[in-house]
């Protein structure tokens, strides 16, 4: 440079520019400093223009200094990337590669996600999971790594901080499900025993305070002929009679006939209240505080049938039930009518379930488990078509009879039409002496979807019963009724173990089904067909003179069409077709897929979420050689498990209705499961095996569970009357005044002591026997009647 120095200035120079500089080169002093140090060296120097060079090298500081700044302030906001140990010569490169990365928006929060996850001390979880990428693991999903390990530490200072969780296992799990169980059990039957106890003393109060009452009700009872009207002997002895018979079942039509217009009830309850006009209602609802109103506004709304029996009601038969005071039931006709602020509601409802659903306006509630089918495809089309999925319905173990299709060749019908076809009438006669010859022991049902057809199927049983003993006395049989023939709108509320559906509408001699569907295709065709086709409890049978090809989807516009056409495609199907109303289902959670999994791979066939209703089987293990059949289900505690309300649903009835339609069941625990998944494969295998060992063919009713047995029902045991305080000791012989009130009182007591509700008739009359009185003289009634009454105030 041409500056002259000796060679100790020189030295003392390097030894100052190192000072400045620092270890790690330019850009790690303040720019000022490197300022003021090169001042510094231009004063040591006698030629000024010898340290011209030195400007620059400012400026290049100066420049460093910035780009390190900027670098430490990027390189915080990347994933492990330190742009200040980066070499200039690779600055460059390193930069375009970061501008043109698309994930460059993300990096500033994962790096303040990354700066956060180390400060809670999980940067060797991190190190673990970059080490797992770059060994190029695929799948690796970083957030569900860190929820486990979440879950996972949370679950450890649970157990480490309680002793109950800590010792929870699958075994304890299991043990308190059974005593929930039995304790539920017997709780229902209890409570059964409680309400008699109750209504007992109910009678027994209102025998002692209407002793009046109670000599009406036994006169009338020890008559053997010219009874009194039951609305007179209400009239007379109201407060006995209803203590004596606190429920009563009353069509409509009868409650104003017997009743007095009087709050006589607590509550009144209507069933099927679709087929119940509002009018007809009032005369019941007038007689309780409160009503409970059940219906299913899906099914038929009201008939004529009432109002025709009404018609035949004969007027000698109406003067021995309606008196003179029948007149007050209009009320006071001369009072003023008000309007309430209800009457907008109910005036055009078509049933009374209408009118309380619009006054309750969204707080009625719906009834969703179903419990009639005991194969849940007999409601299936029911539950997609017209209740939206919405029932709770539990599958059949066995589906080798639950449905049956039978299509007979088209033939001429009535009158040479093609309604109600003969080989179709022929068809269900054989069905009917089919279903006794098999199945003698189980009711039947035969529903037709016209009244002519209804008529001439039970003309042909008629015939045929002459010549057929066993069909007559089938179809004969006293008592419960369990067959009938009827037509699609006289079936609704009745049920029956089997049902023949014929519907009786042929095919015209060019092969086409004409549309001539009657009420099925008017509005409200869906509800009688819904009514029709929810009828069966174990197996239901459909019979056509047409195929399911011989109709289009899109026949006709009609709702009543639509669930008709779906019905008959489920039917032909042997229920496995619901079209497009197939409930979806929800997707296996990774704890399911990874029993999935490990059952298969030990050999068992599983189908799962099983089921075609919003219930599902998690898995369903199939029989080996026999399709269609199953052996047994399997259900983890997971989504499935935890959807139940109550434990009731969970740990009861959901088993019991299952193990009721040919199930055995299988457990297995999530807590037995994270501990030992090996050892609870093992543990359903074993109980596959046993199933399969036990499922020979008819070796029992595939309908019949091991909760039908009648041992598994508790049963409340009341126990023997006896009674349990001491008897007290007396002497016989003596008048009524030489028996002091201390001994009457503990003649009482002694005698209440066996639990049974006495009257005070019944007490008195055993008091002046057991003193040894022949009769009840005043004297002695008064004297036990005293005592009576210190007992009732509670003193000796």
């Amino acid at each position: 440079t041409g500056l002259k120095m000796g060679w100790g200035s020189r030295r003392t120079l390097r030894k100052r520019a190192r000072s400045i500089l620092g270890p790690a080169g330019i850009g790690q002093r303040d720019v000022a400093t490197v300022t003021e140090q090169v001042q510094w060296v231009r004063a040591c120097c006698s030629d000024p223009s010898a340290t011209d060079w030195l400007e620059p090298a400012v400026e290049l500081v100066a420049a460093v200094a910035r780009a390190r700044r900027i670098a430490s302030t990027v390189s915080a906001k990347l994933r492990g990337i330190n742009l200040d140990l980066t070499p200039l010569e690779r600055m460059s490169p390193l930069l375009d590669g970061l501008a043109a990365d698309p994930r460059k928006p993300q990096m500033p929060r994962v790096a303040e996600l990354r700066e956060q996850l180390f400060s809670a001390h999980l940067g060797p979880l991190l190190q673990h999971m970059g080490t797992r990428v770059r060994d190029g693991e695929s799948g690796l999903i970083p957030s569900a790594v860190l929820d486990a390990a979440l879950y996972k530490s949370l679950v450890g200072e649970a157990m480490s901080k309680s002793p109950a969780v800590a010792s929870m296992s699958g075994q304890r799990l299991g043990s308190a499900v059974q005593t929930f169980t039995r304790m539920d059990q017997e709780h229902l039957a209890a409570s059964a025993a409680r309400v008699r106890r109750a209504n007992a003393e109910r009678l027994g109060q209102a025998l002692n305070e209407h002793p009046e009452q109670h000599i009406e009700l036994r006169t009338e009872l020890s008559r053997k002929r010219n009874f009194r009207p039951l609305r007179n002997l209400v009239r007379v002895a109201p407060d006995v009679m209803f203590a004596a018979k606190p429920v009563w079942a009353m069509s409509p039509l009868q409650v104003s006939r017997v009743l007095p217009l009087s709050e006589v009830f607590d509550v009144v309850v209507f069933d099927e209240a679709s087929q119940v006009k509002p009018a007809d209602a009032v005369a019941s609802l007038a007689r309780a505080r409160q009503a409970v109103v059940a219906g299913d506004s899906r099914q038929l709304p009201p008939t004529d049938f009432f109002s025709k029996v009404l018609e035949d009601v004969s007027p000698s038969a109406s003067a021995d039930t309606i008196t003179e005071e029948e007149g007050d039931l209009d009320g006071d006709e001369s009072r003023p009518p008000s309007r309430t602020s209800t009457e907008s509601l109910t005036r055009d409802a078509e049933s009374l379930l209408a009118s309380f659903e619009r006054v309750l306006a969204g707080q009625s509630r719906r009834l969703l488990w179903h419990y009639r089918s005991r194969d849940e495809r007999l409601i299936a089309v029911s539950n997609a078509g017209v209740y939206d999925s919405s029932l709770t319905t539990f599958p059949a173990a066995r589906l080798e009879d639950g449905l049956r299709y039978e299509s007979v060749a088209p033939s001429w019908g009535a009158g040479k039409t093609t309604n109600s076809p003969d080989n179709e009438v022929i068809r269900v006669v054989e069905l009917v002496e089919q279903h006794i010859a098999e199945r003698p022991g189980e009711s039947l049902g035969v529903i037709t979807f016209g009244e002519r057809h209804q008529r001439r199927i039970s003309d042909a049983l008629e015939r045929r019963a002459l010549e057929n003993q066993v069909l007559r006395e089938f179809v004969d049989h006293e008592g419960l009724e369990r067959f009938f023939v009827k037509n699609i709108e006289r079936v609704q509320g009745d049920e029956r173990d089997a049902i023949i559906i014929s519907v009786g509408y042929g095919k015209t001699p060019g092969g086409r089904v004409r549309m001539l569907w009657g009420p099925l295709l008017q509005e409200g065709g869906e509800r009688r067909l819904n009514v029709a086709i929810s009828r069966a409890k174990r197996r239901m049978t459909l019979v056509t003179s047409f195929q399911p090809d011989d109709l289009a989807a899109d026949g006709h516009s009609s709702p009543g069409y639509r669930l008709m056409y779906s019905f008959i495609v489920f039917m032909a199907s042997n229920g496995t077709d619901l079209g497009a109303q197939k409930p979806s289902t929800m997707p296996l959670n990774a704890f399911e897929i990874d029993i999935r999994d490990r059952l298969e791979a030990k050999g068992l066939s599983l189908d799962t979420q099983y089921g075609v209703g919003g219930y599902r089987l998690d898995f369903a293990v199939r029989h080996p050689d026999l399709p269609g059949r199953h052996v047994l289900a399997i259900e983890a505690d997971g989504a499935s498990y935890h959807s139940g309300y109550t434990a009731r649903e969970r740990d009861r009835l959901r088993q019991t209705l299952l193990e009721q339609r040919g199930w055995r069941f299988h457990r297995i625990w999530s807590t037995d499961w994270f501990n030992d998944a090996d050892r609870e494969v093992e543990r359903a295998v074993a109980a596959y095996e046993a199933a399969l060992a036990e499922d020979t063919v008819g070796n029992r009713d595939h309908h019949a569970g091991p909760s039908d047995a009648a041992a598994t029902v508790p049963v409340w045991s009341e126990g023997v009357a006896q009674r349990t305080s001491p008897k007290p000791r007396f002497r016989h012989g003596l008048s009524i005044d030489e028996y002091s009130p201390s001994l009457l009182v503990e003649l009482i007591r002694y005698y209440r002591s066996d639990g049974i509700v006495h009257t005070r008739d019944e007490e008195l009359t055993w008091i002046v026997q057991e003193l040894g009185f022949a009769r009840k003289g005043s004297k002695i009634v008064a004297a036990i009647t005293s005592a009576q009454a210190t007992v009732a105030r509670g003193r000796s």
